[in-house]
């Protein structure tokens, strides 16, 4: 696996992070509407614990004391908070109403766990004795109240039941606004999600079709479309799974700690004491899990590319009769990969139950202490149940952390590769020069010098002119650069020194776009798309079914065309493996007519086909030749006789140029290639 696909071992860049910022930000209206409904949503989560200790504090526990008369500066801070003085010196105190410091005040002169009364309805109590208050209200002890059957307490506390009504009310209410948040946010995160996906792969696509061969050349094939698939989807998970919930996951957090603190400061206190030991294991889970992670993807992508090469080379390993090697080398990365899966889980399997062992430890302690509290009558019982939901409240995030560190981990490894190929720099659309909308043809070398690498030169000092109509032809052994003019003319790969000319233009000052329209090549090796015959003659050009027809009769292809299931619209798998060697160079044919190239190339076109199919495919190239220039990379020399100029090629120089009967009197080394290749 190259270096290119290490996963990087640094922190996430700011590189990265400003650039996935970038990403998101022709959508940040719509995530600003996100983030709103998100904090709503969370609202509505930090209000329903809230409401459950209004329910059981103001409508299902008792909550009336009466107390004798305490001081005067207390009286006064009761009364504030409802408290109403009876005509025999009690004060009727409603818990329900008081903070958790003046509960505390209170227990400190009377024992707030005594006797406890309950609000009844007058017209329904019988012979209950009561309590009147001043505002109509009355009050039943609880001693007497539950001896009551239940159905009477059920009809005397009719107002803690409108009470209960109410909240419920409001419960259903909130989780119906909930479910409405929480749908429209995750439809509009999803589809922002899909938009960026979708505006990522445009833009790698466009840029990818704008990089120059040489890149390609380089860089494996499944890889790139990794970057278009895999790594897109993997970004636009942090968008729709991470970015908007990590917000939505401090604003919970910051929401939790601050009603806590609201309803009892003292057990604020003991639950902030266990968040240390829950940063000091997430700081340990992060370091190890990033670890982790790299080793995996780092395995993984040895596993993919093995398996990969394999399959693709799978007649190779046939023949040569080596499963039992490919076995071996399969199982050696298999068990790399499987414990660095194991090492992944261990520390998966480390943090949830450390995470899981924490949350309970500070639930057991506000249990144990709010009970006590409560017990005191210091707290509520809603209080403390209200504390405990929010105590899952707060471990909730934390317990996602795992799943999210991997989401971001992925996301920053992908983001990082699709920008290492948006960085790559793109060809140059050359000087902008179109000379005319056909070229003449001419087609001259001037001291061409070529190196792929540094100054390993693969041509040297090459030169030769190609008049309009001429048929050339480029001979020379394997390595000689025939295949490298043929790259330098179309501009592939620009010289480092001389000059490439079509009419006598600079091709470096020609139209990138309209220098390659002048071309068509017909090659041994016939690449075909997916699609229909039709789509593979014309590539999609305007007036595709007068082109496509017109094409296949040129080259006397319409005989197997119109055997084919629907003719011109027949279906082609990739790569053409449907059909016959000789139909894949017809159709290379019919595609080179439909394009009407000013220069025509030859790359051995009638190699390895029958010789019916060869005869039939030289008429048509006859025919194609006729009034266009031609440049032929010549394999076996007896195809190349008849062209008017031959380029004879040696360890990237020419030897010799001329006919192929000049060639026979004047190049020994011309007629060595011809005794050798035929």
């Amino acid at each position: 696996m190259s270096s290119e696909e290490e996963p990087s071992h640094a922190p996430i860049s700011r590189h990265v992070v400003r650039r996935l910022f970038m990403l998101a930000w022709p959508r940040r209206g719509w995530f600003a509407v996100c983030l709103l409904l998100v904090a709503l949503s969370a609202a509505c989560d930090l209000t329903l614990p809230w409401l459950s200790k209004h329910a059981i504090d103001g409508a299902i526990v008792p909550r009336w004391v009466l107390l004798p008369t305490p001081d005067a500066a207390l009286v006064a801070q009761l009364r504030a908070h409802g408290a109403q003085l009876l005509d025999d010196g009690r004060l009727a105190v409603d818990l329900s109403e008081l903070s958790a410091g003046l509960r505390t005040d209170i227990d400190s002169q009377h024992r707030l766990s005594s006797a406890r009364w309950v609000e009844v309805e007058t017209f329904a109590a019988g012979s209950l004795p009561l309590v009147h208050l001043h505002d109509g209200r009355a009050l039943a002890a609880v001693a007497d109240w539950e001896r009551l059957p239940w159905r009477e307490r059920l009809h005397l506390r009719a107002a803690d039941r409108a009470t209960l009504t109410r909240i419920l009310g409001w419960f259903t209410l909130i989780l119906g606004a909930r479910l409405a948040l929480g749908w429209t946010q995750s439809f509009l995160l999803q589809l922002i999600g899909q938009r960026i996906m979708s505006d990522l792969r445009r833009a790698l696509v466009a840029h990818l079709l704008r990089l120059p061969v040489a890149w390609f050349d380089r860089t494996p094939v499944g890889r790139v479309v990794t970057r278009a698939t895999n790594d897109v989807g993997a970004i636009n998970e942090v968008f729709t799974s991470v970015l908007v919930y990590l917000v939505k996951d401090v604003f919970v957090v910051v929401g939790v700690l601050w009603l806590m603190a609201l309803i009892d400061g003292r057990l604020a206190v003991v639950m902030a004491a266990a968040l240390p030991c829950v940063l000091a294991v997430s700081l340990w889970f992060r370091a190890r899990a990033t670890a982790s992670y790299r080793e995996l993807r780092r395995t993984l992508g040895r596993l993919n590319a093995f398996v990969q090469e394999r399959l693709a080379g799978m007649r190779v390993v046939h023949w040569f009769a080596q499963e039992a090697r490919t076995q071996r080398e399969f199982e050696h990365i298999n068990d790399d990969d499987y414990r660095a899966q194991v090492r992944q889980l261990f520390v998966y399997g480390v943090f949830m139950p450390l995470i899981a062992a924490t949350g309970t430890l500070g639930l057991a302690l506000i249990v144990w202490q709010g009970g006590a509290s409560v017990g005191a009558g210091t707290l509520t019982l809603g209080a403390l149940v209200a504390f405990i939901a929010y105590i899952e409240m707060l471990f909730a995030p934390i317990r996602d952390l795992a799943e999210k560190h991997n989401l971001v981990q992925a996301a920053s490894a992908a983001a990082e590769r699709i920008f290492q190929v948006q960085d790559q720099a793109q060809e140059d659309e050359g000087g902008g020069q179109q000379p005319g909308a056909r070229a003449l043809g001419r087609i001259e070398f001037r001291n061409v010098w070529f190196a792929y690498q540094a100054e390993r030169w693969v041509l040297r000092d090459v030169s030769f002119v190609i008049e309009p109509g001429q048929h050339a032809a480029l001979v020379g052994a394997t390595g000689s650069g025939k295949t490298t003019i043929i790259a330098l003319l179309m501009r592939f790969y620009d010289v480092q020194r001389g000059a490439v000319l079509i009419d006598g233009v600079d091709v470096r000052e020609l139209d990138r776009a309209w220098l390659r329209g002048q071309f068509a090549a017909v090659q041994q090796d016939v690449f075909l798309f997916a699609g229909t015959v039709r789509d593979n003659i014309t590539l999609l050009r305007p007036d595709a079914d007068q082109r496509a027809a017109n094409a296949v009769t040129f080259v006397g292809a319409e005989r197997f065309v119109t055997r084919l299931t629907n003719g011109l619209d027949a279906p082609v798998n990739e790569r053409g493996t449907t059909l016959s060697s000789g139909e894949r160079q017809l159709l290379s044919l019919a595609r080179a007519v439909a394009a009407d190239p000013a220069v025509l190339i030859l790359d051995e076109a009638t190699a390895n086909i029958d010789s019916d199919t060869e005869q039939q495919i030289q008429t048509a190239l006859t025919k194609l030749l006729h009034g266009r220039s031609a440049l032929t990379i010549a394999h076996r020399l007896s195809t190349i006789r008849a062209a008017d100029v031959i380029v004879v090629l040696r360890q990237g120089a020419i030897t010799a140029i001329g006919s192929h009967q000049e060639l026979l009197q004047t190049s020994d080394f011309y007629r060595a290639l011809t005794r050798q290749g035929g």
